[in-house]
This record gives C-alpha cells, sequence and structure tokens, in this order.
C-alpha cells in the first residue's frame, strides 16, 4: 500500500458493530423446572438434557463450548472443590 491509498483508508470513518447477548439469564427455579421436566421423561434424551442444562448452569461454559466438547476432555473425577457433586443436579 502506497501513502496515498494510506491516506484514503485512513480518512474513512469507523464504525462500530452493536455485539450484544441474546435472552436472558434464567432463575434457578426455571433451571430446576426445565431438568425436573427434562427428568419426567425417564428416557435417554430426557437424560442428556438434563446433563446439558445441569453442566452449562454448573460451570459457567457457553453452548458452543460444549457443543465442541470432546469426550476424551472431560475428566469427573477430576472436579474443583469449589463445586459440590450434587451441584450437577442442583
Amino acid at each position: 500500500m502506497d501513502a496515498n491509498d494510506y491516506y484514503k483508508a485512513s480518512d474513512l470513518k469507523s464504525f462500530r458493530v452493536k455485539n450484544s447477548l441474546r435472552g436472558r439469564e434464567l432463575s434457578l427455579d426455571e433451571i430446576k423446572s426445565l431438568i425436573a421436566s427434562c427428568l419426567e421423561e425417564e428416557t435417554v434424551i430426557g437424560l442428556r438434557d438434563a446433563a446439558v442444562i445441569s453442566v452449562l448452569r454448573g460451570s459457567g461454559i457457553r453452548r458452543e463450548e460444549l457443543a465442541e466438547l470432546d469426550k476424551k476432555e472431560v475428566d469427573l473425577e477430576k472436579r474443583p472443590e469449589s463445586l459440590p457433586e450434587s451441584s450437577l443436579f442442583l
């Protein structure tokens, strides 16, 4: 890029892209209700969904991070001391 092109480019107005979060934070009662609803199904899918909700709630990871998680990366034996075993199902 020569000096003339640089000055033309630097003369352009900058703009901001609004990158806001979508949705809202669920209350603890709403999360408990979702998990109970999943477990009422008494199916593998219901159990899976309850586990997904529990992991999202308990760990704070995002949906995309959970979706990209590999089984080899999960160590159920290694848990922070601040995270009690019962917190997975509230």
